[in-house]
């Protein structure tokens, strides 16, 4: 069984099937879509909520993705809404304010 969104030009899919849980199926999709280009720097992407509701998964799974593409650098969840962060560094708060000064919503 799969669950798919299908949104910004661009889907997810969610095996119930595949073993390994569906947060880091999330998780590598997402960073496919920025990788590739589909999520551009900048661009806003969907809330945790609206993803968790379109996947038919828990708002915790969609959470905890978030979270860890987050540590990763992969995206901004603060300030609300969420961004795709375009780069990755350890210095958060330093890479936080130039990414904010620069960043761009194509919503």
């Amino acid at each position: 069984m799969y669950t798919q969104y299908i949104d910004m030009h661009s889907d997810i899919v969610i095996s119930q099937t595949d073993s390994r849980p569906m947060y880091l199926q999330i998780m590598e999709q997402v960073k496919q879509r920025v990788a590739v280009g589909d999520w551009a720097a900048g661009e806003e992407i969907p809330s945790i909520r609206q993803l968790a509701v379109a996947l038919r998964v828990s708002v915790i799974t969609v959470k905890r993705a978030y979270l860890e593409l987050e540590r990763e650098g992969v995206i901004l969840t603060h300030p609300i809404p969420i961004w795709v962060r375009g780069f990755i560094t350890r210095n958060y708060r330093n890479t936080w304010m130039r990414w904010r000064d620069s960043a761009i919503c194509l919503a």
